[in-house]
């Protein structure tokens, strides 16, 4: 699959999206770019659904990908229509940038464990979780100096 990524976003599900095609990174230019090329993208990156086209700082490179079009069930933007790789009449100014929602994280942890790892949440950022084990079997979320059960 195409490599994706999102840069200079101020937090992780939302930047400027750049591409890895021919030994380099670049960028996709905003021409006809909608919601079905940003759930594209969104989807290659582990995220359920995207949430915003924005605006981004420029990048720079090449620009990989003018006029994508895609329908929004492929599973990488190699699968969606578009002018072909670096042809473009685009400039940076013109770059790309998605929000995408949350990632949902799968958590699987065997009876008696504990298990720590860490997720991001809204507001609070990169946090630290645990689950319990026994027949509480508990997921806890460390906040604000404290651990706390889900509800």
């Amino acid at each position: 699959s195409t490599p994706v990524r999102l840069v200079d976003g101020s937090v992780s599900w939302e930047g400027r999206v750049e591409v890895y095609h021919g030994g380099q990174w670049g960028t996709i230019c905003d021409d006809r770019f909608d919601r079905r090329d940003a759930q594209v993208i969104c989807s290659m990156l582990g995220y359920s659904r995207y949430r915003a086209v924005i605006a981004v700082k420029t990048g720079s490179g090449s620009i990989m990908v003018d006029e994508l079009a895609c329908t929004g069930y492929e599973n990488d933007i190699a699968q969606c229509k578009s002018h072909g790789w670096y042809t473009n009449d685009c400039h940076h100014t013109e770059d790309v940038g998605v929000a995408c929602n949350f990632k949902s994280t799968t958590l699987r942890y065997w009876y008696h464990t504990t298990t720590l790892g860490y997720v991001t949440v809204g507001r609070y950022g990169h946090i630290p979780i645990r689950l319990t084990g026994g027949n509480r079997r508990s997921l806890m979320l460390y906040i604000n100096g404290r651990w706390g059960n889900v509800c």
